[in-house]
């Protein structure tokens, strides 16, 4: 839970550094007496800054035109700064509160990306639909009568309370810590991460596959048979007549 003041009517003099708060709240214009700029915001405002604190700025609605007023209140919280939050104070009456308040809110998104908080009593709250602005704003509840732990009867899911008056200054509380409350600040976009170039895909070399000759079954080569060539046999009777003639020599015939 973070603690916090709401100065307004403080006029400018109070003393941040005597405040323990991690943030305050400032009222930095209306719309009830025509459009003004409160007298001892810009003062209030650059004291909360230097004094390190979450200024929380909000617009006292005067149920006039609300895009007029919410431009007003933009020029009044202007230029835009890091972790500055935004918030509408709904106290007036109107023939279509939730009509008014859902074009205020639209309109403070549409130029900044910024959804205000919006506070208002519980009798408001639960006198209507709601809807249209709780489904993106944060609810301040105005409950004066209630401790910040009591569960209050409204409707509608509270992020901040308007506590006790204690010594004649609103006390009030956030419902969360102090990384929640900033993160319903102004920020400033983000520039987009450089976008490397991705490097062309080179595609890889296919090795063609490698086909094996098929396998071819030789057959035995078997050697042809080679016969012996024999010398014809001479004839028997023509040797005799060879020995005869041999012996016929040896006696002279």
């Amino acid at each position: 839970m973070i603690y916090f003041k709401d100065i307004s009517q403080w006029q400018g003099n109070y003393n941040m550094g005597a405040n323990p708060d991690p943030a305050i709240a400032i009222k930095m214009g209306g719309g009830d007496n025509g459009l003004y700029m409160d007298s001892q915001a810009s003062n209030n405002y650059n004291h909360a800054v230097a004094a390190g604190k979450v200024p929380i700025g909000y617009w006292f609605a005067g149920g006039t035109d609300p895009i007029a007023e919410a431009d007003y209140f933009l020029r009044c919280m202007s230029p835009l700064a890091e972790g500055d939050v935004y918030a509408l104070d709904w106290e007036v009456s109107n023939p279509d509160p939730v009509g008014w308040c859902t074009a205020f809110v639209n309109h403070i998104h549409d130029k900044i990306g910024v959804w205000p908080w919006v506070y208002m009593n519980m009798s408001t709250a639960n006198a209507h639909d709601w809807s249209s602005v709780f489904n993106n704003c944060g609810y301040w509840c105005a409950a004066p009568s209630y401790s910040f732990e009591d569960t209050l009867p409204v409707k509608y899911p509270q992020i901040a309370q308007q506590g006790p008056i204690v010594n004649g200054v609103d006390t009030d509380a956030f419902f969360g810590t102090i990384d929640q409350l900033k993160k319903y600040g102004w920020h400033a976009p983000q520039a987009p991460a450089p976008v490397e170039p991705t490097p062309p895909v080179t595609p890889p070399i296919v090795e063609p596959p490698v086909v094996e000759p098929p396998v071819v079954p030789v057959e035995p080569v078997v050697p042809p048979v080679v016969e012996p060539v024999v010398p014809p046999t001479p004839p028997k009777d023509g040797i005799i007549k060879r020995i005869i003639k041999f012996i016929l020599s040896l006696f002279g015939k």
